[in-house]
Order: C-alpha cells, then sequence, then structure tokens
C-alpha cells in the first residue's frame, strides 16, 4: 500500500509541477467558489455607470440614436466636472442619420430644401465637439485578422522599465492584437484618450482577469480602466514594470497596480449593483443632479434588452461595462484579487507535505479512525484556502492539492486491501495444503 501511494504521490506532484494546466478546470472552480462565497460587498462608488438602458430605449427609441443626442448626453455629464468620463462603446460608421449622409440616399428634391439641409450641422461634427470639451475615452477594438491593416491611431506613450534599465521591447507574455477596431477619425481625434476593450475570457468563458496592458500592432496600448486611470491622474504615460521578460506591475501618476506576469489583473468582484447606474433618459431630461457625477469616473455604456453585451463572472452576469468599474473600484481601494508566483511552489510543496503524511501515518492508525485521518488535511487545506482569501484576497489553489490527497489516500487503502487480500489467499491455499497432506498421511 506504501508503494502504491508512494507512487501516487511522487506521479501527481510532477503532474501538477510540471503540467498545471491539467487541473485548470478545478482551480477555477475554486477561485470561483471563494468570489461566491466571500464576494465584495462594501465598497465606495467613486465610479457612475450611465446606463442607456431600457428606459432610455424607450423614451428616445431604438439604439443607435442619432449622434447630436449623444453629443447632449455627454455635454451634460462634462458640465458637471467628471474626473474623467469613458464612452465604453466604437462608432466605426458615420452617422447615416446625420444630414449629410441623409441626403445621399434622399434621391430627387427641391434645391432650396436640400441647400437647407446641407446647412445643418453634421451629427459626427457635433458629437466630436462635444468629446473633444473635456477627458473622455473613447473605446478601441482590438483584432485577430489574417490580413491586418497596421493601427497608427493615437496611443498613450509607455515607459518600461526594467531591474537593468529601460527597454523598448514588449514582453512577451502580454495579449496581442495585430489590428484595430476604431471609430471614425472624426470622433476618434477628438477624444483625449483611446482605451482596448477586447477582453479574452478564460477558457470556460468566465471573465476572471481583465488585462491592463496589451500590444496593438506592435505598440503597447492600455486598456480602457487604465486609461481611465491616467485621464483621472492627469498623466501622460504610463510605466510598464518588467521582470524576466514578465510583467510585475504598471504604474500610472501616483498608482502603481501589481499584475500578473501577461499584465492582467484578477477582479475582486461584488454582486451586480444598480446604485452603480444612472438612466441615459434621466440625465437628458435633467432629473440627475450635477453632484451625482463631480469628481467621479464616468463610464457611458449600453444595457438595454437586446443591446448589452452581458458577460459571466464568478459571481453572475453582468455588463461589460459594469466590470469595467468594479476593476477601478479595486484599484482605487487598494484591494486587489492577486496570485503571486510563490503559490506555484507552495501548491506542490502542500500536496507533497499532506501526502507524506497520510503515507507515514495511516497504517499505524487503526481502520476505524483512517477516514478521519483521511480527511483531516482536506479540512486543513480547505480552511488555508479560504483564510487566506478572506484575509489577503490571495488566489491560493487549495483544490488540486485536495485531489492529490485522495488519490493517495485511495492508492494506500487499495494497495493495503489488495496486500491482506493476497496474504488470505496465501494462507487459504496453505490450509488446505495442509488439509490434504494431513489426509494423506491418515
Amino acid at each position: 500500500g506504501r508503494r502504491a501511494a508512494w507512487a501516487m504521490l511522487v506521479v501527481f506532484v510532477l503532474f501538477q509541477a510540471v503540467v498545471p494546466s491539467l487541473f485548470y478546470g478545478p482551480r477555477l472552480a475554486l477561485f470561483d467558489l471563494y468570489q461566491y462565497t466571500a464576494p465584495r460587498l462594501e465598497h465606495a462608488n467613486p465610479v457612475v455607470i450611465v446606463a442607456i438602458d431600457d428606459a432610455s430605449l424607450k423614451a428616445i427609441g431604438q439604439w443607435p440614436w442619432p449622434r447630436q443626442i449623444n453629443a447632449q448626453l455627454i455635454s451634460k455629464i462634462l458640465a458637471a466636472k467628471p474626473a474623467s468620463l469613458g464612452i465604453d462603446m466604437i462608432l466605426p460608421e458615420a452617422d447615416r442619420q446625420s444630414p449629410e449622409e441623409w441626403l445621399r440616399y434622399a434621391g430627387d428634391m427641391p434645391p432650396a430644401l436640400s441647400d437647407g439641409i446641407r446647412g445643418l450641422p453634421s451629427h459626427d461634427a457635433v458629437f466630436g465637439h462635444a468629446i473633444a470639451a473635456g477627458p473622455v475615452m473613447l473605446g478601441i477594438g482590438g483584432l485577430r485578422v489574417v490580413e491586418a491593416k497596421e493601427d497608427a491611431g493615437q496611443l498613450a506613450p509607455f515607459r518600461l522599465i526594467e531591474p537593468g534599465g529601460a527597454s523598448t521591447t514588449p514582453p512577451p507574455t502580454l495579449p496581442r492584437f495585430n489590428a484595430a477596431l476604431r471609430s471614425i477619425p472624426m470622433l476618434d481625434n477628438a477624444a483625449a484618450g483611446h482605451g482596448v476593450l477586447s477582453v479574452d475570457p478564460d477558457p470556460d468563458g468566465v471573465f476572471r482577469r481583465v488585462p491592463l496592458i496589451s500590444v496593438l500592432s506592435g505598440r503597447l496600448a492600455p486598456s480602457m480602466s487604465l486609461e481611465m486611470l491616467r485621464l483621472t491622474a492627469k498623466a501622460s504615460w504610463f510605466d510598464l514594470y518588467v521582470d524576466g521578460g514578465a510583467v510585475d506591475g504598471v504604474g500610472v501618476g501616483p498608482i502603481r497596480i501589481p499584475t500578473q506576469g501577461d499584465g492582467s489583473v484578477w477582479v475582486h468582484f461584488s454582486p451586480h449593483d444598480s446604485r452603480r447606474f444612472v438612466s441615459a433618459a434621466d440625465i437628458l431630461s435633467g432629473r440627475v443632479d450635477a453632484s451625482a457625477f463631480e469628481q467621479k469616473i464616468v463610464l457611458v455604456g449600453v444595457t438595454g434588452l437586446g443591446t448589452t453585451d452581458l458577460r459571466m463572472t464568478p459571481v453572475g452576469y453582468m455588463p461589460g461595462t459594469e466590470i469595467t468599474a468594479q476593476l477601478l473600484e479595486n484599484v482605487l481601494d487598494g484591494r486587489l484579487a492577486q496570485r503571486p508566483d510563490w503559490t506555484r511552489l507552495a501548491e506542490p510543496a502542500l500536496m507533497l507535505i499532506f501526502g507524506t503524511f497520510l503515507i507515514v501515518t495511516l497504517p499505524f492508525v487503526r481502520p476505524r479512525w483512517q477516514a478521519f485521518l483521511g480527511l483531516a488535511p482536506l479540512v486543513l487545506l480547505a480552511a488555508l484556502g479560504f483564510g487566506l482569501w478572506q484575509q489577503s484576497l490571495l488566489l491560493v489553489d487549495v483544490a488540486t492539492p485536495a485531489i492529490g490527497e485522495a488519490f493517495v489516500f485511495v492508492s494506500l487503502l487499495a494497495g493495503s486491501f489488495a496486500e491482506a487480500d493476497s496474504h488470505r489467499r496465501h494462507l487459504r491455499r496453505e490450509l488446505e495444503a495442509r488439509k490434504i497432506a494431513e489426509a494423506k498421511t491418515e
């Protein structure tokens, strides 16, 4: 039994250390359980989401709206002096309801009417003027296409900092896009900031992490949340800290954010909270007090039925804009969920320690107590994992060592039972041989 258990322990620890992707499913399920059982319940509200919700669609009309209405919405928000304003959408085509666009498809009409319509201001020009009036960020979509056109649009600069000095090569661990989808130049050039909206989910389709930096056509590009922090801090560039070819953190103004090696951060989620949202219809009708946006980070997103980008998170579905808001809350509260590099060594070590404990002690325990002894490492691992999460927001995978302990326990008992069964069969054969010998002698 011990030989079988030692073999199982060694094989499991090697797989855990060398091929950790084998245990990706149980690990992520455990991290989701951390978030579900101990979510972020209390938080400040430095971020306000202006939602183009069902009530707004009912009051104004179907989406997309004419962009002079978008301009009114942005102007009313900027009049309240927010710290920054982010538009969580991409507008790659001209407004077809704009006068000059309408004339293209209107057909024949009297010259006087045509001249009058042509004299009306362009909706895109009005919207661009509203965007240029304040610290507004416009979204960029990252694309992975076969035939890519290199993106040369505006991006805030990065300064790469390594222990040996400054660097100019983006770390290879960052997510990469070979092309970009931007809003029309009239809007894109008017914005003070540009952030990448594209986020890849985990393999099971759940959004647990958000990249702060990506590589866009060979250039470093900030995410929407990082660009919003830059506009809020009135910073001119980002500091990207690199160590050993992996990202160690990113700095913006007075803030330094620790990241994973791929430049992403784990979001400490709270359940969907309606207090973050203000209806766009209420703003356009003047029913929202200006103090609701003063020195706040404001995000504008579409949440109306059939138009929202609902995404699955560990605490349930929520709009992508709300995920960005939660990440900004994490950063400003200084309470980010983390999975440090040392956990990749600590987790196989936990497996080795508890597995050795079982192999050494279990054979000396009476059978009726063996089940309790086998459960003890599982209880200790669960207490360790949930304790580290609640106290320090550390994501330590105790599910994989627990699975390994179960395999070691089963191997030890199965080997012991097989050995005992072998002894019984051997004794039975000896007994039968003696009986035959005695019968022959008699």
